[in-house]
């Protein structure tokens, strides 16, 4: 399959599939869902951007290189992706709001806030920036097909499935 396509896919699936999902989610009142998918959804970006299956390692360094200061890469590994997606719990470091943007990033107590619409809007931009360095950037460009590769992508619609 030739790279345009395979990027294509990779742009479709991530944004179409994968973050508008979380944006439904979030419309339809599932936030504690829209942050569980939200959290994935920082993992399987970071695969395209190391071109494997992620570590705790690839995870923080995408927070670090994609995502605002006010995420702590370990924090948010540990006590956001960890706890809730495993545990339907949150580690202690966050507070979980939707509809308080005034409230996004500041601190309370021992506890960051984290506002629902705050942070999708800060992955819709950690995604254009994938997007940009997957399509300018010929080693990650090289990781992001050998990803494609070895994962395939979902595909919900007209774009081809499967592995190339």
């Amino acid at each position: 399959m030739k790279d345009k396509v395979v990027i294509d896919h990779i742009k479709h699936a991530l944004y179409d599939l994968a973050f508008l999902d979380i944006k439904r989610a979030s419309a339809g009142n599932s936030k504690t869902g829209a942050f569980i998918l939200a959290s994935c959804f920082i993992d399987h970006m970071a695969g395209f951007i190391c071109g494997r299956e992620t570590t705790r390692k690839d995870y923080k360094d995408f927070v670090r290189l994609y995502l605002p200061a006010i995420y702590e890469p370990s924090k948010l590994y540990t006590d956001l992706r960890c706890k809730l997606v495993h545990d339907y719990s949150e580690g202690g470091s966050y507070w979980l709001k939707h509809g308080q943007p005034q409230l996004h990033g500041k601190v309370v107590g021992s506890r960051t806030v984290i506002n629902l619409e705050n942070f999708l809007d800060d992955l819709e931009h950690a995604f254009h920036k994938v997007m940009k360095d997957i399509q300018h950037d010929p080693s990650v460009k090289a990781s992001a097909i050998s990803r494609y590769n070895s994962i395939g992508l979902l595909c919900v619609g007209g774009i081809a499935t499967g592995k190339t």
